[in-house]
C-alpha cells in the first residue's frame, strides 16, 4: 500500500537533503511562527502533538527550530491551528527570509494568497 502523504514522524527520520531532493520544500528557522500560533490558540504541546499524531517533544523540536519544517508539515499544522495553509507557508517563508515581507516578491505573494482567500468559498 502506498501512502500519498508521509506521516510527520516518517519525515523526521529522513535526511533533510534527501527530503529536499524528493521535492519537499523545507523551512529552517520558522518555529517561532508555530509557537506564536500555538500560544494564540491556547494549546499545549501535548494537545498539538495528539492532533498531529506525534509526541509533544516533536512539536517542541519544530518550534525550537531543531527540525526543519516541510511543506507537508506546515499544511498539517495549519489544519490543527485552523488557519489557511497558504497563509501559514507565506508567514513561515517571511520568517525564514528576512526582508522578504517588504520585498516586491513578498508583496506579490501576499496579494496572491489574499486573493485566493478572498475568492475561496465559505467553509
Amino acid at each position: 500500500m502506498v501512502r500519498s502523504k508521509p506521516k510527520l514522524v516518517d519525515q523526521l527520520e529522513a535526511d533533510p537533503l534527501t527530503r529536499e531532493a524528493n521535492g519537499e520544500f523545507l523551512f529552517t528557522g520558522a518555529g517561532g511562527v508555530l509557537l506564536a500560533l500555538r500560544r494564540t490558540k491556547n494549546l499545549s504541546l501535548a494537545e498539538v502533538g495528539a492532533a498531529l499524531g506525534v509526541a509533544a517533544s516533536t512539536v517542541m523540536r519544530y518550534e525550537k527550530n531543531d527540525t526543519p519544517l516541510s511543506d507537508y508539515a506546515v499544511s498539517r499544522f495549519a489544519e490543527v491551528y485552523e488557519v489557511d495553509a497558504e497563509r501559514l507557508m507565506l508567514d513561515c517563508m517571511t520568517e525564514v527570509l528576512p526582508g522578504m515581507a517588504d520585498s516586491p516578491l513578498g508583496h506579490l505573494l501576499a496579494r496572491v494568497v489574499d486573493a485566493n482567500l478572498a475568492s475561496a468559498p465559505p467553509a
